[in-house]
């Protein structure tokens, strides 16, 4: 078998960051073709529980996406030691700079 055969495309890995609403996870999962897994990201608890309201009402397959409560920088540092992700999505009130340094550790 060569080599480009045992790599087979298994699908992107998104982390969506600074998820909030989990409007850009919703739209990840029914929009794109090829996407394996989003992990949706909020450090405050409303938004966990309004993305996690939100998946269900959009009837998104929970095999498709993982929910996360932590701060950003420290998903993204700890996601590395593991392979990271395809692609990160970084969208903050503010300025993305804060989250610059972890996001490239994380990037596979």
């Amino acid at each position: 078998m060569s080599e480009l055969e045992q790599d087979k495309f298994e699908g992107v890995t998104i982390v969506d960051a600074l998820s909030a609403s989990g409007l850009r996870t919703i739209r990840y999962l029914k929009e794109l073709e090829g996407v394996k897994t989003v992990v949706a990201n909020d450090i405050l608890p409303a938004a966990h529980k309004l993305m996690k309201d939100n998946f269900e009402l959009n009837q998104l397959d929970p095999n498709t996406y993982q929910l996360s409560l932590q701060d950003a920088n420290i998903l993204l540092r700890d996601s590395a030691k593991t392979g990271g992700f395809d692609i990160i999505d970084l969208d903050p009130y503010g300025s993305v700079v804060p989250f610059l340094d972890a996001s490239i550790t994380a990037v596979r």
